[in-house]
């Protein structure tokens, strides 16, 4: 068993690769970078079962060990800043206005896990950026972390006034790799064929230098604060309280947030899951503050006979030199359903309300994301 040093990791020495799924191939597997992370966390644990016995002082034990009967538990977590949609296409969101983010995943007959690598030269290779390593021999010595067959568990997307849009998301893996990249012996991937048989992937993980693309040439660098528009729309109810539904309202925030639950799929014959299952149907939830101006008059009664709905769409645009908008891309949410607001006044600030909604997601609407 070899060692790789691991100090201190920066910017131009860490990159993330994601392949499509399913996770387990034979061959052709294709993947692509996560740009402008800006931290990811991962974790595992193994669910050993601690077994007492009535008349003994010890547990049952298999090789003085608590016996092991299932694959780690590990998690894999990374955030962001959001810009113009290439991230969400890696990670197999759908981009379109004909079907929610979630198409992919409802249309797939397979299973919808992925493989993500972890790479980064821990100063053994020399500080240099990763987009400048030219050939498959420069990435010798680089260290890989795999995490194998990935499902993703959560997105969330939040913009603030002041500050750049980021998204993180969330997976639950099954396997973990730790490797040193060789050109001539390059590491294989972490995948393994879930089901009964649970062989190993033979598939070779090769890097190039066109793995980790800086995206330089028509990719936006970044969503300023001031290119990010709300439009709201009300379709129904008749409550009193803020007006959400105004050009001229002073929102804050806002944040998306869609948990992607599963269930796990056991059975005979492996200690892998065969699947993690989407439990439909998926409800997002989209939370906001807004400086309070006005009251519709009404009271809330009125939710008894006819709930408060709305459509929102959340624009991405750039200005050019000569102050023109262009549109990058846009999420648009659907029927968006008002569950919560709160109200917070204090002597010498800003009256603050803050809207929380839910919303349901099918293939065809619910969630959607564009580009223009």
């Amino acid at each position: 068993m070899g060692k790789s040093k691991v100090d201190r990791i920066t910017y131009e020495r860490f990159g993330v690769l994601i392949t499509d799924f399913p996770a387990y191939k034979a061959t052709n597997s294709t993947s692509g970078d996560i740009t402008r992370i800006q931290s990811m966390e991962y974790n595992f644990s193994h669910p050993a079962l601690d077994i007492k016995e009535i008349g003994s002082d010890s547990l049952v034990s298999q090789d003085e060990e608590s016996p092991i009967v299932r694959q780690p538990e590990i998690e894999c977590s990374m955030s962001y800043i959001f810009s113009s949609g290439e991230n969400e296409e890696a990670l197999g969101l759908y981009l379109g206005s004909d079907g929610s983010v979630l198409k992919n995943f409802y249309n797939n007959k397979k299973t919808d896990d992925v493989n993500i690598f972890l790479i980064a030269d821990a100063g053994g290779c020399g500080h240099r950026d990763l987009n400048n390593v030219t050939d498959q021999q420069g990435f010798s010595g680089y260290n890989v972390v795999g995490f194998g067959n990935s499902f993703l568990k959560s997105y969330e997307y939040s913009a603030s006034v002041g500050q750049l849009p980021v998204c993180s998301t969330s997976f639950a893996c099954s396997n973990m790799k730790f490797d040193e990249y060789k050109d001539d012996d390059p590491p294989s991937f972490p995948s393994i064929k879930l089901g009964v048989q649970n062989i190993d992937s033979e598939e070779k993980l090769i890097l190039n230098e066109n793995s980790l693309d800086p995206h330089t040439d028509n990719d936006v660098p970044s969503i300023m604060p001031g290119g990010i528009i709300i439009n709201i729309t009300k379709h129904a109810g008749d409550h009193g309280g803020a007006v959400l539904n105004d050009i001229e309202a002073s929102i804050q925030n806002i944040n998306i947030n869609l948990p992607i639950p599963r269930q796990d799929i056991y059975g005979f014959g492996s200690n892998y899951v065969f699947d993690r299952k989407i439990k439909f149907p998926v409800i997002g939830s989209v939370s906001m503050d807004m400086i309070l101006r006005e009251f519709y008059t009404g009271e809330t009664d009125s939710f008894f006979s006819k709930g408060s709905r709305y459509d929102m769409t959340i624009s991405h645009t750039e200005r050019d030199r000569s102050g023109g908008i262009t549109n990058i891309n846009s999420f648009e949410i659907e029927n968006a359903q008002l569950k919560q607001q709160s109200y917070s006044q204090s002597i010498g600030q800003n009256a603050l309300v803050s809207s929380s909604f839910s919303f349901g997601v099918t293939a065809s609407g619910g969630l959607k994301f564009y580009r223009s």
